[in-house]
């Protein structure tokens, strides 16, 4: 039983891992657009909910996201 768990935990340990480095590079390639930085430099929420749709239907697809926040670090 032991030797089971161990395995289990590791398996769901290495999915874990995984799942956090597409979040992390998907969050990196939003960072990443000029479209999505220049929209939250001008606090422009049309422009970012516009920007949004466009990925967050794959986003959501693969890696089971169901919504975006968009802040600011002052807040």
């Amino acid at each position: 039983m032991e030797t089971r768990y161990r395995q289990f935990n590791s398996i769901l340990n290495a999915i874990a891992q995984q799942n956090s480095q597409s979040m992390e590079m998907a969050a990196e390639f939003i960072g990443n657009q000029q479209r999505f930085r220049s929209a939250m430099q001008d606090l422009d929420r049309k422009r970012l909910l516009r920007h949004a749709d466009e990925v967050f239907p794959l986003i959501r697809r693969t890696l089971q996201v169901t919504h975006f926040y968009f802040s600011r670090f002052t807040r």
